[in-house]
């Protein structure tokens, strides 16, 4: 069987892009915080990204964390100044749960939401249902349909992107064999 751990560490040297240990970093203190949504029994994975001169934030809702019968829905809400906040988007699938949201934004100046559908009703232990996909948005508030990403039952993360390339780790749950580094020019196709 492959090792994969000299690939995860350059996966994770790429993607941390040297921030571990910078001095900028250690007089950051929190000034407050603030709750920005509660319209769902349970909202969490959340990611936050500044596009076209407003932060955006995606994140899960759903009855609970997980399970089956829980379909979560991905929702996307604005702002322009970090205190008043509105949804621009509800991104869901008929008897999928959509979880893991991640946002990045494209060379070509796309927002660009990682997430993946996992169909926890058909679910057992030695094969995970689950299939990447991407939505891609022009505005922030009108999005593609999904678009399959990755190899399926690989749980694609985060696409960081570095130039005009994209990195992402997926993992399989599992599997001994279970990390895979994949990189994209466009957030449509990802090769090993």
């Amino acid at each position: 069987m492959k090792n994969n751990l000299p690939h995860c560490i350059v996966a994770l040297i790429l993607l941390l892009g040297g921030r571990l240990g910078a001095d900028e970093n250690r007089d950051i203190k929190i000034v407050g915080v603030q709750k920005i949504w509660d319209a769902a029994p349970h909202n969490a994975f959340t990611d936050l990204e500044r596009f076209n001169g407003s932060w955006y934030c995606a994140f899960r809702e759903g009855h609970g964390h997980a399970g089956g019968g829980d379909y979560g829905k991905i929702r996307v809400i604005a702002s322009n100044n970090g205190t008043a906040w509105k949804s621009v988007a509800l991104l869901q699938t008929k008897r999928v749960d959509l979880r893991d949201a991640k946002l990045s934004i494209t060379p070509t100046g796309e927002l660009l939401l990682n997430s993946c559908e996992y169909r926890v009703d058909d679910d057992s232990a030695d094969i995970r249902n689950n299939t990447s996909v991407t939505y891609r948005s022009k505005n922030g508030t009108d999005w593609s349909v999904s678009m399959q990403i990755a190899d399926k039952g690989y749980w694609l993360w985060q696409t960081t992107w570095r130039g005009d390339t994209g990195y992402a780790l997926g993992y399989q749950w599992g599997n001994r064999d279970a990390t895979r580094f994949y990189r994209t020019t466009d957030g449509n196709q990802y090769t090993l």
